[in-house]
C-alpha cells in the first residue's frame, strides 16, 4: 500500500494529498507543476491561507466548540471569562501556526518531541499543581467550576 503524502502546485499553491499529484493543477490548469512537501508545511501554508482569507475566527470558534463538546459530562469546564478563553484559544492556534502542533500558550516547547507532547492543548491538566491547589489549568482555559471562581 502506497502511503499518502502532500503535493504543492509551484504555480498556484494549490494542495493536494494523494499517492500520487494530479497531472493537471485542479486549480490553475498547470502540467506536471506539483512538488511533494512535508506534511508540516502543507498544514502552515494552508492554516496560512485559511487566515489571510479572514477564516482564523472560524477556527477559533471551531476549536472552542470541540473543546465545549469535551467538557460535557465532566467534572471541569471552560473558564467563565470569554475574554481569557478567546485570549488563551488565540495563542494556542498562534502556536499551532509557528509551530506545528497546538502547544499551550503559557507554556515555552523544549524542542523535544517527546516532553512537547505534555504541553499540547488540552494537556493533562488534573496532574499539575494548579489543579490541585487552585482548580484550573496552568493557563486557567479549563476550571474546576466548584472551587474556581472568576473574579
Amino acid at each position: 500500500m502506497v502511503e499518502k503524502i502532500y503535493f504543492r502546485c509551484t504555480v498556484c499553491n494549490d494542495f493536494h494529498y494523494g499517492n500520487n499529484p494530479p497531472q493537471i493543477c485542479p486549480t490553475c490548469s498547470s502540467i506536471n507543476a506539483y512538488i511533494k512537501v512535508t506534511e508540516l508545511e502543507a498544514d502552515i501554508v494552508l492554516f496560512e491561507k485559511q487566515t489571510r482569507r479572514g477564516k482564523n475566527q472560524w477556527r477559533l470558534e471551531e476549536f472552542l466548540g470541540v473543546l465545549r463538546d469535551w467538557c460535557e459530562d465532566s467534572d471541569f469546564s471552560l473558564n467563565a471569562d470569554e475574554e481569557h478563553v478567546y485570549l488563551t484559544l488565540d495563542g494556542v492556534l498562534r502556536n499551532e501556526r509557528q509551530n506545528g502542533l497546538k502547544y499551550c500558550p503559557c507554556r515555552v516547547p523544549t524542542g523535544e518531541f517527546e516532553e512537547d507532547l505534555e504541553i499540547l492543548c488540552p494537556c493533562n491538566f488534573k496532574t499539575q499543581e494548579t489543579w490541585a491547589e487552585q482548580g484550573r489549568c496552568w493557563c486557567g482555559l479549563f476550571i474546576d467550576p466548584e472551587r474556581y471562581k472568576v473574579e
